[in-house]
């Protein structure tokens, strides 16, 4: 994985942004994760690059879905959504939680997800999670980060660790 300041991090999304726009795909539509990627449940905390692009995203009239593997239960639903809005994060175009019919398979089922985007017309371009389940079959580009890492045993909380796909 690639080694970079969260502000780097920051700015190569928004370059990735700029380029989608100048695409000529219709309806593009960007996928999002929870946990690790646009919020730190260990330290209750949002992921300041991802939120910012995320934000950014949504004022350029970029279509945003958020894609969890928390549990589609009608309280978990309801206070996740206003968790994220307390936060500071504007409301997604359309939010997947995971059904108990997946039985865990969590791989199965955000492809599902990113598949039925694409029936209803929309155009994922990019996938952005801190899991290979993120991204993939019907996702665009995927990213791959870490904000959470330590390297050589040493804890790193200045940078961020991606990978593109």
């Amino acid at each position: 994985m690639e080694k970079t300041t969260r502000e780097n991090f920051l700015q190569l999304l928004l370059q990735l942004l700029k380029f989608s726009l100048l695409s000529n795909v219709k309806n593009k539509t960007i996928c999002f994760d929870i946990d690790g990627t646009l919020y730190d449940p260990e330290n209750d905390r949002i992921i300041d690059p991802l939120v910012e692009f995320y934000n950014k995203c949504i004022e350029r009239g970029i279509r945003v879905i958020i894609v969890t593997a928390r549990l589609d239960v009608y309280d978990n639903r309801f206070q996740t959504i206003k968790m994220l809005d307390k936060l500071g994060l504007k409301p997604a175009s359309a939010y997947y939680f995971m059904g108990i019919n997946y039985k865990n398979d969590v791989f199965r089922y955000k492809i599902d997800m990113r598949y039925h985007e694409t029936k209803l017309g929309n155009n994922i371009v990019l996938s952005i999670g801190d899991n290979l389940c993120d991204f993939g079959q019907f996702g665009g580009l995927g990213i791959l980060m870490r904000e959470q890492h330590t390297i050589n045993n040493v804890r790193d909380d200045k940078n961020i660790l991606f990978r593109m796909y």
